[in-house]
């Protein structure tokens, strides 16, 4: 989870949602933002599902509109899931144009490879899309430049293949890439965010993988 700890002593990193501020030789931290969920209940209510849908897709339209307020080219990078392919979709509506894509290819990876799913989203919204290749070999050749960059121990290897991505961006032309990270933080898409009894998380997560998707 994030914190103020570091590797390096004496140096503490600035929480998510917070900025530092230095004036006349004090510093003092702020908090801007955090993620308020409603407590269980008092979740807003909507007779009709399809204002809810509405109003879902004003704030996403809004929120990719003030992000293509650029003087640089845009991209956006595609998995072909559900995230990223709204964001292409959105983004090539409020721009009037299809946005260039990339997405990272997986050798041997089955059913984990976004390169089909991708292909389709991109050929559905006529963005050119570009695909970048990434082996086991590759991934590690690549961590050691991924901790520099993160200043700090990493456990998820698919950062390592965004770095390999964002370097195929800016070696096409483009320096902005929107992107559908974040999503299941903040739409609760994850398979633990779906656990009723969070006191039994160990027991569920030490289940067969076939038990937890069987329904």
């Amino acid at each position: 989870m994030p914190s103020e700890r570091t590797c390096f002593l004496g140096i503490r990193q600035i929480a998510p949602g917070n900025y530092l501020r230095a004036r006349d030789g004090n510093t003092s931290l702020h908090q801007y933002w955090d993620l308020d969920f409603p407590d269980s209940g008092s979740e807003r209510q909507f007779q009709d599902p399809d204002h809810a849908a509405l109003e879902l897709e004003e704030h996403l339209r809004c929120a990719v509109r003030r992000r293509l307020m650029s003087e640089v080219p845009i991209s956006c990078y595609l998995s072909g899931g559900l995230d990223s392919t709204i964001v292409l979709a959105l983004s090539s509506q409020e721009s009037g144009r299809p946005l260039p894509s990339l997405t990272i290819g997986l050798d041997h990876a089955g059913p984990s490879d976004e390169r089909h799913k991708a292909a389709q989203s991109a050929l559905f919204f006529r963005s050119k899309n570009t695909v970048v290749n990434m082996t086991q070999n590759d991934i590690v050749r690549t961590f050691p430049r991924l901790i520099e960059a993160n200043e700090g121990p990493m456990i998820d290897t698919s950062a390592a293949c965004m770095i390999r991505l964002a370097q195929a961006n800016r070696a096409g032309g483009n320096v902005v890439a929107l992107s559908g990270e974040g999503a299941d933080e903040a739409l609760a898409g994850y398979i633990w965010y779906k656990r009723p009894r969070p006191g039994r998380l160990q027991e569920w997560l030490d289940r067969p993988l076939s038990d937890l998707f069987a329904k």
